[in-house]
């Protein structure tokens, strides 16, 4: 298969995708089914030179098809360092050459998704993100293993105002087993989620404990979620919280981006 144009596009993606776990679900019962016919024609049939040779095919088929599909797995590797410094161009060649190529299992198929999730996540291409991360849910589904997965389809879905997407992803995630990464970034959707649908008792509650979560995030993301917090307090008439939370975004960063991004903030800093 062609590597993928550059950009990569989500629905090509997924269409590239879905044809090359097919493709290697016929390949694999290929294989198997020649495995086992070689095996009959050693034991049922003792044709031993025929069997052999079939057999001896099989596995030679598989473990160079294994082979190839490990080689792919371990360039895929590399594309999160790419990601994480920024290199976006290296990471989408890296990406559009992986799922155009074959691979014996579906592994290497989904991680190269997860990785273009990522990467659109980054450049903020959210409707891309949606795309992407719904289709590795249907893939699996498993709340452990799909946790990261469903918190970038959930930031994804606010981003674009989804707010059915957003709310259903949001109760799916769940609180047991998250890694403190993943517990800041839950907080901080459910918080905007609770801010988009004007639920301003449930975003202040734990108020406490969500500051002190809050101060663990990266600045501009502590200073949106205290400022959003500010923002329902104001709405709940708690106004001594709301004046601290306010005094401390304006110590992280200056208020006007954030209003800009949310232009509801501009009840918190501006008279």
């Amino acid at each position: 298969m062609p590597a993928l144009a550059i950009p990569i596009s989500a629905d090509r993606a997924v269409a590239r995708a879905r044809a090359a776990m097919l493709l290697s679900t016929a390949v694999r019962t290929v294989i198997v089914v020649m495995a086992i016919v070689g095996m009959a024609m050693v034991v049922v049939l003792h044709d031993d030179s025929a069997g052999s040779v079939i057999l001896l095919s099989a596995i030679s088929f598989w473990l160079m098809l294994t082979l190839h599909t490990v080689r792919n797995q371990q360039g895929l590797r590399r594309v999160g360092l790419m990601i994480e410094s920024r290199r976006f161009d290296d990471a989408e060649q890296t990406l559009a050459g992986a799922l155009g190529s074959f691979s014996l299992y579906r592994a290497p198929v989904l991680q190269a998704l997860q990785n273009l999730a990522a990467l659109r996540h980054l450049q903020q291409r959210f409707d891309q993100t949606r795309i992407l991360s719904a289709e590795l849910l249907r893939h699996d589904p498993r709340p452990q293993s799909s946790r990261p997965i469903r918190l970038l389809l959930a930031e994804a879905a606010l981003a674009l105002d989804d707010l059915h997407t957003a709310h259903a992803t949001l109760t799916q995630i769940g609180n047991s087993g998250s890694s403190l990464r993943e517990t800041l970034k839950l907080t901080e959707l459910q918080i905007d989620y609770c801010v988009r649908i004007g639920a301003w008792p449930q975003a202040l509650e734990n108020l406490p404990w969500k500051i002190e979560l809050a101060e663990l995030l990266p600045t501009e993301s502590a200073a949106h979620v205290q400022a959003l917090l500010a923002l329902a307090a104001m709405k709940l008439h708690r106004l001594d919280w709301a004046s601290w939370l306010r005094h401390r975004v304006e110590l992280l960063v200056d208020p006007n981006p954030l209003i800009e991004r949310r232009p509801i903030l501009r009840e918190v800093f501006v008279p």
